[in-house]
This record gives C-alpha cells, sequence and structure tokens, in this order.
C-alpha cells in the first residue's frame, strides 16, 4: 500500500495549504516562440512573490508532498502438524474468509511453490509438493508470523518400491523415487560423470536421511575410433573402469553421399 501524506512545516498553524501560479511575460513586445519554463518552490508564509519580467511560468507552493510506503497486513498465520493426517502439515491463517491468501513453500531460500487459497483459513500442504525429510519454510503475504514457519516434511519410515527413469541426454539422466504408501517428491536429476558411469544406484542426500535409488546409470558419451579393416573394428576410447564395454551396443548405418 501507498500513502501520500501532505506535509507543511513552514507555516503557521492557522494558515491553509494552497499553490499559487503566477505568469509574467516579459515587457518587450519581442515575439517569444520558446515554451514556458515551470519551476516549483517552497515559500515561508512572510515570503512575497517576485515581481517577474521574463517569459516564466512559476508555481509558488508551501506545500510539500511526501510518499510513504507502509505494508497493511490482513492476517496472521502458522504452521502446525495434522492431527487428523499422519506426516501431514496445515497452514492455519487467522482472518477472513473472503480474503485471498497466497501461501507460499520454500526449501533452502528458493521458492518451489506458491497457492492462492480462498474461503478458507486452513489449507493443507500436499505431500507432492514435498521431498521427504527436507526442511521447508511458509510465507503467507499479507500476513503476519505468529507461530511457527518451519517445518520437517517427514522421517525417513518407509523404503522407495521402485526408481524411474524419466529422462536421458547426453550428460544428465532424471530420476524419479515410486514408494509404497505416501507419493512423496522425490526427483533428481543426475550429472553422468567418470565416477559414477555404469554405477548400479544412485543415493539422493537430504536434510535429514538419505534414500538409495537402485537404477543403472549410463556411461558417459562414449568416444569411439573406427577402424577400417575387415571386419571393422570399434576401440571406445573413454571407457569407464566400471563399465563393461560388451554392453555397449554400437549400431552402423550406410550414408551414401549424394550429389
Amino acid at each position: 500500500m501507498i500513502l501520500t501524506l501532505l506535509i507543511r512545516s513552514d507555516i503557521s498553524p492557522a494558515s491553509t495549504c494552497k499553490a499559487v501560479t503566477a505568469t509574467q511575460t516579459s515587457s518587450s513586445n519581442d515575439s517569444i516562440t520558446s515554451p514556458p519554463i515551470t519551476t516549483t518552490t517552497s515559500l515561508t508564509s512572510t515570503q512575497p512573490t517576485s515581481t517577474l519580467h521574463t517569459s516564466t511560468s512559476i508555481t509558488v507552493s508551501s506545500c510539500e508532498f511526501v510518499t510513504v510506503h507502509t505494508h497493511l497486513h490482513t492476517g496472521q498465520y502458522s504452521v502446525l502438524k495434522s492431527v487428523k493426517e499422519n506426516e501431514a502439515h496445515v497452514v492455519n491463517i487467522k482472518g477472513s474468509k473472503d480474503q485471498i491468501y497466497t501461501i507460499r513453500i520454500k526449501e533452502k531460500h528458493n521458492e518451489i511453490r506458491a497457492a492462492e487459497i480462498y474461503n478458507q483459513t486452513v489449507f493443507k500442504i500436499p505431500f507432492e509438493w514435498l521431498k521427504p525429510c527436507t526442511v521447508y519454510t511458509v510465507s503467507v503475504d499479507d500476513c503476519k508470523l505468529s507461530g511457527n514457519n518451519i517445518f520437517t516434511s517427514s522421517k525417513k519410515v518407509e523404503t522407495l518400491k521402485k526408481t524411474v527413469v524419466t529422462s536421458v541426454t547426453d550428460n544428465e539422466v532424471c530420476l524419479k523415487g515410486e514408494f509404497t504408501g505416501i507419493q512423496w517428491d522425490l526427483t533428481e536429476c543426475v550429472e553422468i560423470t567418470e565416477q559414477n558411469s555404469c554405477a548400479h544406484t544412485h543415493t539422493v542426500v537430504l536434510d535429514t536421511c538419505n534414500y538409495t535409488m537402485n537404477v543403472a546409470l549410463p556411461p558417459v558419451k562414449p568416444q569411439i575410433n573406427f577402424k577400417k579393416t575387415i571386419p571393422s573394428q570399434f576401440e571406445w576410447m573413454n571407457k569407464p573402469e566400471r563399465c563393461n564395454a560388451a554392453l555397449l551396443n554400437i549400431n552402423c548405418i550406410n550414408n551414401e553421399n549424394s550429389k
């Protein structure tokens, strides 16, 4: 919210605050084509108005306008653990039900989710938004914190059912862990290096626990040296120590030169 205050400290309390505009043209009869210059100054209540003999438009004002930025809170909020559902957390807002509130969830100062709620003052944070064993901070726009706003999503209470590869590029593979119970958002994209090439597991390090994903990681992008012999020979130039060259499938495509 922005407030504009009208402040006058240079005149007596009985005086009123008003602006006087005076225009005085030159006593010469010469034609003036340039536009008038407008200046604004603050005068005391005893300062006389000057007599002008040049083409000037002057605004004399004994008022000063000051812009003040202020913030208005429309409610209070806190984060509580749900008494109805295990591991769930709710945002409790003390305010008007007719107000639209924006709830923001942050992980290590990075905003991961934001949601607007209307006609309700209790909001349950969906499990699908959160990783397990992770510390989060909650804020509500235009609301003042009245309790705790930091919570840990869960303890490590279950193992992964399986790991799904969601995408693969030349230097990265993205993984998603699936649980048997609560479906937490356990996803991570892993950069493929020589050290983790062809590994059979990947460990996700969280704030209060770790999860091990059973997955076969690909090797770094192979560099193949082709020898024009009969039969043709291929040499894997950058093969990581953990990788088995026999498991590398090479497909040859016959591309004929065309004019």
